[in-house]
This record gives C-alpha cells, structure tokens and sequence, in this order.
C-alpha cells in the first residue's frame, strides 16, 4: 500500500484499540497479502461491544479526523444496518489521493452464521489485536457454510431463459436490453462456479475467482463483459452457452442432480433458428 495510507491505517488502529468500546481489530482486502501493492487500499473490520455499537458510530469519522489529513469523502456503503457499518474514506495526501475503508461490527456477531461470513477466510495473522478473545478461536475454527445445491437447477434454468430471451433483443439490436441479458447470464454462470467450487469463500467474486483461477474459467467469464451490440453479442453467445453447458453439467454430477439437457436443446435449436434468418 501507499506509505502515507500504512502511516494511516497504523494511527487508526492504535486510536481504536485504545477506545475501550471497541474490543477487537480484524484485516480484511489485499493488505498483508501477496497481492497488496502500492495500489491497495486497507479493509479492517473493528468489533465494537454491542451497546456502544451506535455510539462509536457518530464518532466514528472525529476519530479518523484525529489521524488522518483532511477527508474529502466520507461515504457510507448501501448495505449499512443496525449491525454492520462501513464507510469509504477518502482522503488527498502525499499527493495521492487515497482510500481507507473500515467496518465496525457488533461483537456478538462473531459467533453463529453471520460470524462464518464475516470472518471468511481470514487467517490468525489478519487479527490486528484481540482485547477480549473474541476471534482467535473463531478465524481458527471458521468453517465455511456448506454449499447448498437447493437452488442450482433454479440457476441453470435461469441461464437458459436468459439465452432464449437474447433472441429478441437480438432481433430488436436493443443494447441496454442485451447488457441486462447478459448480466443475467454471467450472474447464473458465477452460481454454477459456487457449485463446483464450495471450498472457496465467495465473498467477492472476482477475489474469489483468484483462488480457483483457471484460465479456461477466466475466459468464460469475460465473455459476459465488453460491448453489447447485436452483433458482438450474437458472436459470442454459441460460447457462453458451450462453457456454461460444460461447467453446469459438472457441477449436476457433482451434486446428484439431472442436468435439464431437454430444455437447453430447445433453446440452442431457437437460438439457431432465428439467427439462421438473418
């Protein structure tokens, strides 16, 4: 990470160990890992005692004032609750203009379902310090919830809608329509990846697609990204439903379950029609 940004992050943490409210500091992102580079911004979680939980956050951004230049940005995350909070902040030193995200937690949300997503795949070395011995033995002894094949045939119905309905959009050169579609595609595809990858942590997709990279599997997703006209995307459509195919299937074995080959024929042979008109 940028020096300016460690000298930071290294402030920050000794400010809010020595709040008493918070009991507990865990690092999260590329910091400390071997692909942090000058680049990287910082992504700790602090654990805050629950009662102090909404306290801690109204002085939350006075503390990083205390150590940090002035902040051009303090910008909540969508996802914020009465449990999780995070916040972007930007800040211009240096010259460099530099981002430190942090997260407070409550405490008790270390333990249970919750606490297996939060912690993920941190190691003991992630935790920045640990007051109350809340997470030692929970980085030790996170597993991570087992994947659910529930719903797989669900998403692989999905891609095949998805395919079908490409064929109108097509015909209709509608591009906001085609990049939706697409999305709808990949998002199905990277479902079917959790499948045939359940011992990988999917916090973050792209993070996640590190840990199992291929570069067959890496080509697959890119196909779903780039320009959405007719054209582009009526060229690489016979991909995406091949590598889709390939990977659905397998993730069907491995989870017992029959794959819906009736349905994707009809969908290719729809695909091939109408294309074959043009």
């Amino acid at each position: 990470m940028h020096p300016e940004l460690k000298r930071i992050f290294d402030l920050s943490i000794e400010a809010l160990k020595a709040d008493p409210r918070v009991i507990a500091g865990l690092n999260f992102g590329s910091a400390g890992r071997e692909h942090e580079d000058e680049l990287s911004d910082v992504d700790p979680a602090f654990f805050v005692r629950d009662d102090d939980f909404d306290s801690l956050d109204r002085d939350l951004r006075s503390i990083f004032e205390s150590v940090c230049p002035p902040i051009v940005l303090w910008w909540p995350e969508v996802g914020n609750n009465d449990r999780i909070r995070n916040y972007a902040i930007f800040f211009q030193s240096a010259g460099a203009l530099l981002q430190y995200d942090v997260n407070i937690i409550k405490a008790s949300e270390v333990s249970g379902n919750s606490g297996r997503w939060i912690i993920g795949q941190s190691r003991p070395e992630d935790i920045l310090f640990d007051k109350a011995g809340i997470l030692e033995e929970a980085v030790r002894n996170t597993v991570l919830p087992p994947y659910s094949p529930e719903r797989l045939l669900w998403h692989i119905e999905r891609f095949w809608i998805y395919a079908y309905i490409h064929v109108k959009y097509l015909k209709r050169a509608h591009k906001l329509k085609l990049a939706f579609a697409q999305e709808m595609l990949r998002n199905a595809h990277l479902e079917i990846l959790r499948a045939l990858y359940p011992d990988v942590w999917w916090g973050w997709w792209p993070d996640a697609a590190k840990r199992f990279y291929s570069s067959e599997h890496e080509e697959a997703l890119l196909w779903y990204f780039g320009h959405a006209d007719a054209g582009s995307v009526a060229g690489k459509l016979p991909r995406q439903m091949d590598a889709f195919s390939r990977d659905a299937r397998a993730a069907c074995e491995r989870c017992g379950l029959d794959y819906p080959a009736e349905f994707e024929q009809h969908v290719r042979r729809h695909f091939e029609q109408h294309t074959a008109l043009d």
